[in-house]
């Protein structure tokens, strides 16, 4: 009996042995094609890089996790980065995690004060999805980051129709395409690069080589008074932008032209007053050779100071006189000019020289921020797939309406990887 049961477990190991290939052969990769086709099918095509409109730090699309339907008329993209923003200022900034010439401090108070700063508030998390559907594809994307006045913030909820979006991504009057790589969030100090909620339709074929999009755009336009009248602003209606884009053999240029419709309730009367004002800004991408590029841009106009983070939400858009409540819309005007070099597949070096100036008044407090310039010097390093390191050394000043000025330096680095 223990003869015939030692044959027996002798003959089920030989023919399981005989019989693993035929099984590994089989059974396994059938398990496993069942398992992993939903993955293994064909991504549908991510967005076309002709309608991309993402800052140079914002997700690549080659990564994240692609989840693909069975029948490919479907997929999800999960995106994910944590972000290590390490600061160095050389003076007390109200802002520490931006390099923002309106928070350099002036007179006294410049004093030479260097203090560390770290956060991951710039971590992100996105979900893109794609359908394609009777109508045409249909895209929806949601990114949120940690960078809010509240610890969180909603940059991109949008919906893509074919030509037509709804929801909030870049401003049409931002050219965040044609932005230098630089480890400051906001980019250079001249850039107008904000996220608001609108709908645009982009026209196809009306100019040849060229795209055109129109849009309708809410920003607050906040407003603030000097008296103790006090102020009521809001938007009677949506903002108009329209923007050209067109690539050549030499690079991509842009140009926008935005209207805002500011209205208010100023003084003691508190009568409603519409402004309507306009902004222009151009932006071009030149590049030199394979290994250099050149970025110049130039944005202006009355009524427009939200469109830039160095003065959004300070109640910068109108001057209200308060001894007559007469309320005149503010000139704003900015600039850069910045030059990369590519030093090898993973390594880069950038340059930007940067100003903004804004009108004032005489009744204006003598604190008020007039005039300000950066100069910026960033190198980013691909470590590995997935894993960035970026540089960045820059030093700023500022001047106010009574001529102090003040001077401010920083160095900062953000080391982020993405699934």
């Amino acid at each position: 009996m223990k003869h015939i049961t030692l044959l027996s477990i002798a003959l089920i190991c030989s023919c399981a042995s005989w019989n693993a290939p035929l099984m590994y052969g089989q059974g396994i990769p059938d398990t496993a094609r069942r398992i992993e086709l939903p993955l293994r099918v064909e991504p549908l095509p991510v967005l076309p890089e002709a309608l991309r409109e993402d800052a140079p730090l914002d997700h690549d699309w080659s990564r994240g996790l692609t989840i693909v339907s069975s029948d490919r008329q479907m997929q999800l993209q999960v995106q994910a980065s944590i972000r290590n923003l390490a600061v160095i200022n050389g003076h007390r900034m109200a802002v520490p995690s931006s390099f923002t010439t309106a928070d350099i401090p002036v007179g006294e108070a410049a004093a030479f004060d260097p203090h560390f700063y770290d956060d991951l508030r710039q971590t992100r998390l996105a979900l893109v999805g794609m359908r394609e559907s009777e109508v045409g594809r249909i895209i929806l994307r949601l990114e949120t980051d940690f960078n809010g006045s509240d610890g969180f913030r909603l940059r991109h909820a949008y919906a893509e129709f074919g030509d037509v979006l709804v929801g909030q991504t870049w401003s049409l009057f931002s050219h965040v395409t044609l932005l230098p790589m630089m480890v400051d969030l906001n980019g250079p100090l001249g850039a107008n690069a904000n996220l608001f909620p609108q709908i645009r339709y982009r026209l196809r074929d009306l100019l040849q080589d060229t795209e055109l999009t129109i849009g309708a755009e809410f920003v607050d336009h906040t407003v603030t008074s000097f008296d103790s009248t006090g102020i009521q602003s809001s938007q009677v209606l949506p903002d108009p932008v329209i923007r050209a884009r067109r690539s050549t053999d030499w690079g991509m240029v842009e140009a926008s032209l935005v209207l805002p419709l500011i209205a208010g309730r100023y003084g003691v009367a508190q009568d409603l007053q519409v402004q309507v004002g306009w902004g222009l800004s151009a932006s071009a991408a030149v590049d030199v050779d394979p290994q250099t590029r050149i970025y110049v841009n130039t944005a202006f106009g009355q009524g427009v100071a939200d469109a830039f983070p160095t003065l959004a939400g300070k109640g910068r858009t109108v001057h209200v006189n308060p001894a007559s409540d007469e309320v005149q819309l503010a000139f704003t005007a900015s600039g850069f000019i910045a030059g990369e070099y590519q030093w090898t597949a993973a390594m880069r070096s950038m340059v930007a020289l940067s100003a903004l100036t804004h009108d004032t008044r005489a009744y204006d407090p003598s604190t008020t921020y007039r005039w300000g310039w950066q100069l910026a010097a960033n190198t980013f390093w691909d470590v590995f797939s997935g894993m960035r390191l970026g540089l960045e050394w820059a030093v700023g000043s500022r001047a106010n309406v009574d001529a102090a000025t003040g001077l401010a330096t920083r160095v900062s680095s953000l080391l982020y990887y993405e699934l």
